[in-house]
């Protein structure tokens, strides 16, 4: 790996030229051609300029695209979400047309899931979560430990991130407890078969339907009902990553802690 410390600005055609040129040069020493480039964040390689507008984000991502034809390979951009995380990531709206992936990264505690929201080519929703092991790697020269961490993936079961996590945010404990009345109210007993547990174990209900009951809630504070619904789901996948709800395509359940 080559990290390049300084600015980018994926705007400016000679300032990719001159990384271009990096690249090659980088490539020839190595003895293999570089597949993949990270750009840590997109928002300070766009020199300045106005992501939210489409001048702005439209140079940058055809910065990003020449220096993706010329590796023809991956060019991953680092960029972060709003204040309002339900509306995604920061922006004028064609960086995520632009895209051929997006996959939004969050924390709860020691938990780290990475969930796939767009992919071009694949089916969107793919769910993965690890945690973070440190990892000493020896001493310095003033004989201190330097240390880094590697990635334990975790196998997603439901048993083993409940465990992982033992308290959840505000907001998803406000849906768990809004799906649990839900539920209640309108819950029907599961039947069995494929992808199912055994007959009659949890009670279930529409998720589409569960989904736009928790939107009126006070529980996202977006004030388009798209956005909040896009949040209520957001938080139904983190419930199911941390192994407090299960789903089976148009149905929800509750899991036991």
């Amino acid at each position: 790996m080559y990290v390049m410390n300084g600015g980018l600005d994926l705007c400016d055609e000679d300032a990719v030229s001159f990384l271009l040129k990096q690249i090659h040069a980088l490539s020839q020493e190595a003895g293999e051609a570089v597949q993949t480039v990270f750009i840590d964040t997109l928002a300070r390689a766009i020199g300045g300029r106005d992501e939210n507008s489409p001048e702005g984000m439209g140079a940058a991502l055809r910065g990003a695209s020449a220096i993706e034809k010329a590796i023809d390979g991956l060019v991953l951009l680092v960029h972060h979400t709003g204040k309002d995380t339900s509306r995604g990531a920061r922006g004028h709206s064609s960086l995520k047309g632009a895209v051929d992936a997006e996959i939004s990264i969050t924390r709860d505690g020691d938990i780290i899931t990475a969930v796939a929201e767009k992919v071009r080519d694949g089916e969107d929703g793919a769910i993965f979560s690890y945690q973070l092991k440190q990892v000493a790697l020896g001493l310095d020269r003033d004989g201190e430990h330097v240390t880094s961490c590697f990635i334990e993936p975790m196998s997603n079961s439901l048993h083993e991130i409940a465990d992982a996590t033992d308290q959840l945010p505000e907001k998803q404990q406000k849906l768990l407890e809004a799906i649990s009345f839900y539920i209640e109210e309108h819950g029907a007993w599961n039947p069995g078969g494929e992808e199912w547990p055994e007959p009659e174990i949890h009670r279930i209900v529409n998720l589409e339907e569960l989904i736009a009951y928790a939107s009126n809630l006070d529980i996202s504070k977006a004030s388009r009902d798209r956005d909040r619904r896009r949040e209520i789901t957001r938080m139904i996948d983190a419930l199911q990553a941390a192994g407090r709800v299960g789903t089976n395509r148009d149905w929800i359940w509750l899991v036991s802690a």
